[in-house]
């Protein structure tokens, strides 16, 4: 018993280590009310979760980002299931924009994010919906796919909050209902699938031109469900990162007015 403590303290203690190591290396003590200075530290921790990852946080690397069984409803019509995929492209996201707004804990960031793609094994699920739309027609798929987005505008409201965990210490924390978001495709969206098939029938070609041929009015309809999949990542992994940030090391002013229970 005494050994299992030993080792699950020196555990936690390592983490702990290598987290300072982590936003030492950044850098960065800032004043909730400078913008400039928090988006260089915003900017240096993602920049190192991107390119490197950071596994004594339990955050993979986030370019390429591993999706498994996650799924995509287009209009509640259609499902599309990634089995096994990929998503890439979050390390080509520049920021044009950030401010913190402390009256309401929300950041607002704009980005531009180039050459974003998700791809992979898939699978087309219909719903009760369409079923009820088409009838006996059998319409079925399970291939690989993709999806590229050559260049696409984002502007963010990231809503968050300041607690107190156990022992006392401040952290952020991320609250993905309340985080809101606009988008604007500024070039195309080039889609690709095999094995799209209504009954026997292969369709492929026929509805991957359909879709490249109309990218704008689809990537409309279908773009939100995309960026969904994006921020589940983005938010999963930021929390991770705000559970071990010192908030005492990286931000100079007392936040203890700013605690909500």
């Amino acid at each position: 018993m005494f050994q299992s403590k030993v080792i699950i303290l020196s555990s936690a203690i390592f983490v702990l280590c290598s987290a300072a190591a982590i936003f030492d290396k950044i850098n960065k003590k800032c004043d909730f009310n400078d913008s400039e200075c928090l988006q260089a530290l915003y900017s240096g921790i993602l920049a190192e979760a991107t390119n490197n990852g950071i596994p004594e946080l339990g955050v993979p690397k986030i370019d390429p980002f591993e999706l498994k069984n996650q799924q995509i409803s287009i209009l509640g019509m259609i499902n599309i299931i990634i089995a096994e995929g990929t998503a890439k492209g979050f390390k080509n996201c520049v920021g044009n924009g950030f401010q913190n707004d402390v009256e309401s804990l929300s950041i607002k960031v704009s980005l531009i994010c180039e050459n974003f793609s998700v791809s992979g094994k898939y699978k087309i699920e219909v719903t009760p919906v369409l079923k009820a739309i088409i009838g006996t027609i059998d319409i079925h798929g399970e291939g690989q796919g993709s999806v590229a987005i050559e260049k696409i505008k984002l502007d963010l409201d990231i809503a968050y909050g300041v607690s107190k965990n156990e022992n006392g210490d401040i952290r952020f924390v991320m609250k993905p209902d309340d985080t809101t978001y606009t988008f604007e495709f500024l070039d195309n969206v080039k889609f690709a699938a095999d094995s799209i098939f209504i009954g026997s029938q292969d369709i492929s070609t026929v509805t991957t031109n359909i879709l490249n041929e109309n990218w704008e009015f689809i990537a409309k309809t279908f773009g939100k469900s995309v960026l969904d999949l994006a921020l589940v990542v983005f938010n999963d992994n930021a929390q991770k990162v705000l559970n071990a940030l010192p908030v005492k090391d990286v931000i100079s002013t007392d936040l203890t007015p700013y605690v909500k229970s």
